[in-house]
């Protein structure tokens, strides 16, 4: 990824085994020309990462007031099995307007990250968040935004681009939408 300010060492979906894969609940759901998009890093590189982005996330994220100045979020807690909710989800990381082709990094555990594409995120969210034991990050080369996929509740997003009224109305209560409706 020559995007990053170092080098880094993958390996392809391909040359994993089913314990390198464990980050992925069904393969068999995967279409041939997504494969190719992810790589996981290999152990050096992703402790090297993780301690990278790690360092430059604001502080606080996502579980503190801090953290990046714009924030939203969406409840996935039922949204699991159901595939109305499934493609909601999609539908809603979709809007967060990060580019689809853009290269990005799934952060499990510091030597457990998977570098793929947003577009392929999106598809597969519940995929990747399916084997997250706390929390699963997903941020990209410029670490203008992240996104913490949480142990089957909430998806928090946040940045430093201002959001939409689509993407907070996902976070606010319903009382306190229909007053700004209102106005």
């Amino acid at each position: 990824m020559s995007q990053l300010p170092f080098a880094i060492s993958t390996k392809s979906w391909l040359d994993l085994n089913e314990n390198e894969k464990r980050f992925f609940e069904d393969e068999s759901c995967l279409h041939p020309s997504q494969i190719e998009h992810i790589q996981l890093l290999k152990p050096a590189a992703a402790r090297r990462f993780t301690t990278w982005a790690f360092s430059s996330i604001p502080s606080g994220f996502p579980d503190y007031d801090g953290g990046y100045p714009n924030k939203c979020k969406i409840s996935i807690h039922d949204s699991w099995n159901d595939e109305t909710s499934i493609q909601k989800i999609r539908e809603w990381l979709h809007s967060l307007g990060i580019p689809l082709a853009r290269d990005v990094h799934l952060i499990y555990d510091f030597d457990c990250v998977v570098q793929t594409k947003w577009n392929v995120v999106v598809r597969y969210w519940e995929k990747f968040a399916w084997s997250v034991g706390y929390a699963m990050t997903c941020i990209d080369h410029t670490l203008r935004w992240a996104c913490c996929f949480h142990h089957e509740d909430v998806i928090v997003f946040e940045s430093y681009f201002p959001l939409t009224l689509a993407q907070l109305t996902t976070s606010l209560p319903v009382s306190l939408l229909l007053l700004l409706l209102a106005q």
